[in-house]
Formats: structure tokens, C-alpha cells, sequence
């Protein structure tokens, strides 16, 4: 594999690597090494030190290390640390396609319509039903939902070995919450799903720089939740609320808050979206990224023009 690898890197003229995730990294390492030229690696969820150790140790030593925020940097310390150095670790956060995901009420309507939400508040979550996720504890707000007459809709999947736990969660739910639980199961497109709610909440407590929290800000939808790894960083300070980690009576309260004042709720909308254009605009952070490949592609290559071509090595 490394020797077709080594092929295609020489045939196009590659002068980086770049492992979207760290589970690839180490052909990735690999493959940088035979070919002589840098490599660069993301860093996507909580590891340990043994897989730092293994990973990204000796010859395998990463040009450059990225962290998705602080806070999946400091989980990850450990992990790290005096393996890769740390004038090597830089912040790259998850970003998105502000033109697709943006505000569009109708197709939030038209979400509303295909699914026969009809014209009540909804607040949801895009999740994997699975235990670190915590999908329990939307349902311990039933008294929220029936005070504002509003239901909860979740679009997610169950997770490969997981299946018992997802059925278990959502009868738990359907039974607590009944009527006002609505489990859409994955959606190929969730732009619709974002723009028909009027608050997404986040009970998760692995976040390390969450997909649909992005999605949910660009689309214009406020994000009230736990604090997780790194929700707070994300929404915060335009972007929503945060209460107490596992505080779901604060939680509540809040959320109470959210739904009894619509002028409030347009507020966030607009805070939602503007958070997004300053934090996660793809063709900014694809800037800031370049900005990271520049320097090392001048110490391996000096005699290279900035029109260098990067390889990217992802997990899909």
C-alpha cells in the first residue's frame, strides 16, 4: 500500500500530508517519511497516551499537531506531551460551507410540513443516540415542553454495537415525554431540520468540536446545553447559552427562559449566525491552515513557489 501511495505522491507533485484524523496518521507518518516530506495530523477526539506513544512517537513525529479548540487540547494533554513538542500543537477548529448552511425559513417550513410539526416550538438534537451522548436527559425536560406546548425532535443514528442502549433510550423517552417526542432517525440533509427549530440543546459530555453545533449556529439556530469538552468555546459568546455541566434543572429553566420570549429567541438567531461567520467560515479557516503549511513546506523545500500541492488523508 505504501509503495502505491509513494507512486501517486511522486506522479502528482504532493509536498505535504496531511491525516484529516489521527487514526490514519500513522501511514500517513509512514508515507511522509519514504517520500521525504512533511507531515501534519488532526487530532478529532480524546486519545490516550499509548496511542500517543505509538501514534506519533520517534520517527513518526508530526511537522505540526492540530487541536480542534482548547478544550479537546487539554483532554488530550497527556496524551501528548513531551511526544510531540509543543511549539509543534496549533488550534484548527471544525468549519462549514456558509453559503449552504445559512438561515432559510423555508426550508424550515417545508421541513415543518414534511414531517407534520405543524407551527409549535421545537427544539431538537442532531445526535448519535449512544451513552456519551446522553440523550436522557432532553427527556427529563417533559415539563418544559408541555408549559411552551413545544416538541422535541431528534435526527440521529444508533452506533455499530449500540443498538440495545438506542432502543432502550428512546422507549425511555417515548414513555416520559410521549406525543411531544419526535425520532427522525438519520437525514441525509439536516439543513431543513435546523431552520425548523427554534433552539437546539446539547446534553452531550464528549464534544470535543461538535458538527451540528456548527451547523446549527450557520443555519441560525441558538444552542443552549452543557459545556462538554468544548460546546462552551463554540457557542459562546453569541451563540447560546451554557449551564453546569449535568445540571438539567438549570437546563430547563433556562430553556423555559428561551421559549416564553419570542423576541428573545430572534435575538439569538441572529447571535447564532454571527458567531458561525466568525468562528467557522470554511474559506477563512482554509486560509489559516495554508498559513500552517507555508512555513513547513519552506523549511523541507526552500526552492518550492506557494503553489505547493497538498495530500489529504481522511477516514472517508
Amino acid at each position: 500500500m505504501l509503495w502505491k501511495l509513494r507512486q501517486i505522491v511522486r506522479r502528482s507533485g504532493i509536498q505535504l500530508i496531511h491525516a484529516i484524523e489521527q487514526n490514519v496518521y500513522p501511514v500517513a507518518a509512514d508515507l511522509a517519511r519514504l517520500c521525504n516530506l512533511p507531515a501534519v495530523v488532526g487530532v478529532h477526539c480524546r486519545i490516550e497516551r499509548g496511542f500517543g506513544e505509538w501514534a506519533f512517537g520517534g520517527r513518526r513525529g508530526p511537522d505540526r499537531l492540530f487541536f480542534l479548540t482548547c478544550g479537546s487540547r487539554e483532554v488530550c494533554r497527556a496524551a501528548v506531551d513531551g511526544i510531540v513538542p509543543e511549539s509543534r500543537w496549533a488550534l484548527l477548529p471544525n468549519g462549514i460551507d456558509l453559503e449552504s448552511f445559512r438561515p432559510d425559513p423555508e426550508i424550515g417550513q417545508q421541513f415543518r410540513d414534511q414531517h407534520g410539526l405543524g407551527d409549535q416550538l421545537l427544539v431538537g438534537a442532531a445526535t448519535w443516540v449512544r451513552p456519551g451522548k446522553q440523550v436522557e436527559h432532553l427527556f427529563r425536560l417533559r415539563s418544559v415542553l408541555e408549559r411552551h406546548n413545544a416538541t422535541l425532535v431528534i435526527a440521529g443514528g444508533v452506533a455499530p454495537g449500540e443498538d440495545d442502549y438506542a432502543q432502550a433510550a428512546l422507549a425511555a423517552g417515548q414513555e416520559a415525554v410521549g406525543s411531544r417526542l419526535r425520532f427522525l432517525g438519520c437525514l441525509d440533509d439536516l439543513r431543513g431540520f435546523y431552520n425548523a427549530l427554534d433552539a437546539m440543546i446539547n446534553v452531550s459530555k464528549e464534544e470535543t468540536c461538535s458538527i451540528s453545533v456548527i451547523e446549527s449556529l450557520a443555519c441560525g439556530c441558538p444552542v443552549i446545553g452543557y459545556p462538554s469538552v468544548s460546546v462552551d468555546e463554540q457557542i459562546l459568546p453569541d451563540g447560546g447559552e451554557i449551564v453546569a455541566q449535568d445540571d438539567v434543572q438549570h437546563l430547563g429553566a433556562r430553556l423555559a427562559n428561551w421559549l416564553q420570549d419570542p423576541q428573545e429567541l430572534q435575538i439569538r438567531r441572529l447571535g447564532a449566525r454571527r458567531q458561525a461567520e466568525q468562528r467557522f467560515d470554511i474559506r477563512r479557516l482554509s486560509d489559516q491552515l495554508w498559513d500552517e503549511y507555508e512555513p513547513l513546506l519552506a523549511e523541507r523545500r526552500p526552492q518550492r513557489s506557494s503553489t505547493a500541492a497538498a495530500a489529504v488523508a481522511g477516514t472517508s
